[in-house]
């Protein structure tokens, strides 16, 4: 409210809404487009993912009682089907609207798949050591590649997501208790593991928010206080949320209120948001030249607004174009 402005709230409103309700992959879908906003100046674009996730885990359960049903290898079986088809669409609709393939769950099964065949191929084979060995660091390398190459004239996901995820399959499959990594199961790692899904709830908004703010690139120093900003974000939704759930008695009965109060507050919240995005000019703090109602005004009527101006096509029209 303090640091957008009255025509992006809207936006960032009904992003949080839908984030609340796991389906921001679908809105940020919708808006892709010719006219969409710059993706790092929406501060919740990283909920994509989840949205995915959530939806991917609400079908996952029916897929394995049917699969399961038929055997373990009618499960196997389906795998591999649904990784190939959900690849191939990937890839089809990369070329052509790159939009769903990036958003949308279709386009995005093959990834959750592939972790499941890694677990059926660890469940099966035993190869020795030094395999694994090779294994995790051509994992390692692969995710590094991505790293340090992708940009933002990568056609994504396509081919491409390929690489990191086969890289993060090997990582996966090259787990073994007698031969822990130097590089993964070091204590400074783990700890960044066990904090790892903190970060990546509070590292996106920080950055979206100052760009919003400053319409300015990010320099090194700026970087730095972001991190740190992140990281201290982090610690506090761990250790004050996220450790709290795991230190409590799941038979306790102070479970009994939970998913009652979390219901109401997550509709309470979309509530709030929703009346948000209807009247933005009575929340928006910062000062701006133009409302948002009277930016949607001229967006509704742009087409009147431009028929009394001087087109390129009439020039010759000196009443138009004196």
């Amino acid at each position: 409210l303090f640091v957008l402005q009255p025509q992006i709230l809207p936006a960032y409103a009904q992003s949080a809404t839908a984030t609340v309700f796991s389906v921001a992959n679908i809105v940020f879908y919708m808006e892709a487009g010719y006219w969409d906003a710059n993706a790092e100046l929406k501060p919740l674009l990283h909920m994509w993912s989840l949205g995915v996730e959530e939806q991917f885990y609400l079908l996952w359960p029916a897929f394995l009682i049917v699969l399961l049903r038929g055997g373990a290898w009618l499960y196997r079986l389906g795998l591999v089907v649904a990784f190939a088809l959900s690849l191939g669409f990937c890839i089809q609709f990369t070329a052509t609207d790159s939009a769903a393939a990036f958003y949308l769950l279709p386009f995005r099964v093959w990834q959750f798949c592939l972790g499941a065949m890694a677990l059926e191929l660890w469940r099966q084979f035993t190869p020795s050591l030094f395999t694994l060995q090779w294994l995790r660091s051509l994992g390692l390398a692969l995710c590094g590649y991505a790293i340090l190459t992708f940009n933002a004239d990568t056609p994504f996901p396509g081919v491409y997501a390929l690489v990191p995820s086969l890289g993060a399959a090997l990582v996966l499959l090259s787990t073994h208790h007698a031969e822990p990594s130097p590089w993964l199961a070091n204590r400074p790692m783990i700890w960044v593991g066990k904090l790892s899904y903190s970060i990546y709830l509070v590292h996106w908004s920080p950055i979206a928010l100052y760009r919003c703010y400053t319409l300015s690139e990010l320099t090194p120093v700026v970087q730095l206080a972001l991190g740190a900003l992140t990281l201290v974000l982090a610690l506090a939704l761990h250790y004050g949320v996220e450790q709290r759930f795991y230190r409590r008695d799941r038979k306790s009965t102070d479970w009994r209120g939970v998913p009652t109060a979390t219901l109401m507050a997550a509709t309470g919240l979309a509530v709030l948001m929703m009346y948000i995005k209807a009247t933005p000019d009575s929340w928006a703090q910062r000062e701006a030249v133009l409302s948002a109602e009277r930016i949607r005004n001229y967006q509704i009527h742009r087409s009147h607004l431009t028929r009394a101006t001087c087109h390129i096509t009439e020039l010759d029209n000196t009443g138009q174009c004196p």
